[in-house]
């Protein structure tokens, strides 16, 4: 499923999006390469606790186990941390 939306949004975006020429499109791509760098590598030399920001928000996991109610008034008990981690 996760696919056909992929191709999906990449279909939506070409046709939406008219890039003039090819030094267009090589920038653009560019930038999306050092951004994610920057995300992945540079973020954990600039976090408090030393971790990449891009890694943290994929492997975080699914929604609090904690009831909201619960989490709102002790944001940093165990529970309401999130979920068991995604598998890489």
């Amino acid at each position: 499923m996760q696919h056909i939306f992929g191709t999906y949004m990449c279909i939506l975006f070409l046709s939406t999006i008219k890039l003039n020429s090819i030094k267009v499109a090589s920038i653009l791509l560019t930038v999306a390469f050092f951004y994610d760098i920057f995300f992945v590598f540079v973020t954990p030399l600039l976090t408090k606790h030393g971790e990449s920001i891009m890694v943290n928000v994929a492997t975080t996991g699914g929604p609090p186990k904690a009831d909201p109610s619960w989490c709102e008034k002790y944001p940093n008990d165990a529970d309401c941390k999130g979920g068991d981690p995604l598998p890489m």
